[in-house]
């Protein structure tokens, strides 16, 4: 299914306007063991050129800009929960919700 991991694939992450898609791999991997745990994610966005970023109003050292953060959409409390409760084990991620 995926060229990253089993799930995921590097077009899921890339820049909507220019293609840039130096995702990190240790990201992506932690995205596999949350989707394990949580069930499928969609990504609202990852990695970022400074032109989209700043199109966006995204802060101008955006760790989307390094490839190294991603936007989850989750409408469901229960699916949120789940993802959270994923997050939470892993007990390594600085920073959840607005950036």
């Amino acid at each position: 299914m995926g060229d990253l991991t089993k799930n995921f694939s590097r077009k899921e992450f890339a820049c909507p306007c220019c293609g840039k898609d130096d995702i990190s791999l240790t990201l992506v991997e932690t995205l596999q063991f949350i989707r394990d745990k949580a069930g499928p994610l969609h990504i609202n966005s990852g990695v970022r050129c400074p032109a989209h970023n700043k199109s966006i109003g995204g802060k101008p050292k955006s760790s989307h800009l390094k490839g190294l953060a991603v936007d989850i959409r989750c409408k469901a409390s229960t699916k949120r929960f789940k993802i959270l409760r994923a997050v939470f084990s892993l007990l390594i991620f600085p920073r959840i919700g607005p950036g």
